[in-house]
This record gives C-alpha cells, sequence and structure tokens, in this order.
C-alpha cells in the first residue's frame, strides 16, 4: 500500500492536509488539517471538503462517517445539494441519507 500526503490551501488561508492510500482511485483522508478556532466548525465543514472535491477535480462524490464522524456527514448532506450520499455507521447500524 503507498500513501501520499497532500496539503491544499484554502480560500481562508487554512492548509487542508489529506492523505490518499492505496488504490489512487479511492481518496480517504484527515489529519494534519489546520485548526483555527470560530473556522473550523461542524458547520463550515462541507466548505472543506468542496474545496477538496474542486481541487482534486471530483464532481460527484458520498460521504461515510464512521462513528463520530456523524455530525459532520449530516453537516455535507445539508449544504453540499450536490453531494449523491451521505452514509453514518455507528453501533452496527447504517443511516443513508
Amino acid at each position: 500500500m503507498t500513501t501520499a500526503e497532500n496539503y491544499l490551501m484554502l480560500p481562508d488561508g487554512r492548509r487542508l492536509c489529506y492523505t490518499e492510500y492505496g488504490d489512487p482511485n479511492g481518496r480517504p483522508g484527515f489529519g494534519q488539517t489546520d485548526f483555527v478556532e470560530g473556522i473550523t466548525t461542524v458547520e463550515n465543514w462541507p466548505n472543506d471538503i468542496v474545496a477538496l472535491a474542486d481541487f482534486l477535480r471530483i464532481d460527484k462524490f458520498a460521504v461515510f462517517a464512521p462513528s463520530g464522524g456523524g455530525p459532520f456527514a449530516l453537516s455535507c448532506a445539508w449544504k453540499i445539494p450536490d453531494c449523491e450520499a451521505v452514509f453514518i455507521k455507528g453501533a452496527g447500524h447504517f443511516w443513508i441519507f
């Protein structure tokens, strides 16, 4: 498995870190993204996701949120009308929006 850590400069000046693992057609990542109080929020999370998708030239995507990622995925469902689907995994159950 290969990994590559990359950074994207967001329009507000923060760096968003994303990592690609294994197959270059898959794009999971999270980790070293800059945190700025008042900007790095669940409500603003979809702005970062859209900036990353635009940068990677991904037109259609879905959001998968295991465990504590549910609020972030729901925020994407709320603010990204073009998001194909949101999958939330918690305690043995899947919720699909």
